[in-house]
This record gives structure tokens, C-alpha cells and sequence, in this order.
């Protein structure tokens, strides 16, 4: 088979996320999250003070809003998030971390840090740079 970037984008794509949930799996307390779960808590954790909605992880992760309402459902099912009426506009809700997700926060953000630490393990500086660089035209091809 001819190489298709796309082809390997998925296939990459596909062992990261393997290698995030046999993480959260390695630790039976977290074997019902899984990595976008993981990811998603990470981000909320990161945003501070700044409210953050639905429309900003479908955004900011690039999926659509059935995948998001799939995701954000079963994290506040499994008491991670809660969906707060915005003061600004009722009709939106923000996403705020339990506290049960705020005791594991920092065991997310480590599994997040090694796993980026090992998929860039052994690339140089000018390899990541040309990789972001790549990644960064093919995103912008792509996007509509």
C-alpha cells in the first residue's frame, strides 16, 4: 500500500488513545474513564477562572456535537462534571469539574504528560518543529 497520511494520522491517533486508557486502566479506580474523558478534564482543569461550554470542546477537540454530548453525558454520569446555567445566557451551560475530579486532576495530567513525553521521546527539537509545522498545513487543508 502506497503511504496515506491519512492512513497513518489514524493509525497514530489510534495508539495514543490505546495507550492513555491502558493507563487509566492500570489504576482500577480509573478504569471507567477513558482518554478523551481524560483529555476533556484536563483541558477544563487548565481553563481557570474562564467559563467553558459545550461548543468550546466540540471547538477546541474538533468533534461534533453528538460526540461531545456523548462524552460530556457519561462524565457527569460518572460525577466528573456538573452543567451549570451561565449567568450571561441561560441557555447555555458551563462545565465545571466535582470534586472527585479535581482529586484525580493531577493524576490525568500525569498520564497526559507521559504519554506526550513518550511519544516525543527521541525526537529532536527541528523534528518536532517540522512535525507541528506539517500537521499545522494538513489541519488548515483539511478544514472547511
Amino acid at each position: 500500500m502506497e503511504n496515506s497520511i491519512i492512513h497513518e494520522v489514524k493509525i497514530a491517533s489510534n495508539v495514543i488513545k490505546r495507550s492513555i486508557d491502558a493507563k487509566l486502566t492500570q489504576n482500577g479506580s480509573y478504569a471507567d474513564i477513558t482518554g478523551s474523558q481524560c483529555k476533556i478534564l484536563s483541558y477544563l482543569a487548565k481553563s481557570g477562572d474562564k467559563d467553558v461550554f459545550q461548543r468550546d470542546i466540540e471547538k477546541d477537540f474538533s468533534i461534533r456535537r453528538s460526540t461531545a454530548t456523548q462524552i460530556l453525558q457519561s462524565m457527569e454520569k460518572n460525577g466528573l462534571i456538573v452543567r451549570m446555567s451561565s449567568q450571561s445566557d441561560a441557555r447555555l451551560k458551563k462545565l465545571m469539574l466535582t470534586e472527585k475530579a479535581q482529586k484525580i486532576r493531577e493524576d490525568m495530567e500525569k498520564i497526559i504528560s507521559e504519554t506526550e513525553m513518550q511519544a516525543q521521546k527521541g525526537l529532536t527539537a527541528e523534528e518536532k518543529e517540522c512535525f507541528f509545522n506539517v500537521i499545522s498545513k494538513i489541519k488548515d487543508n483539511l478544514s472547511w
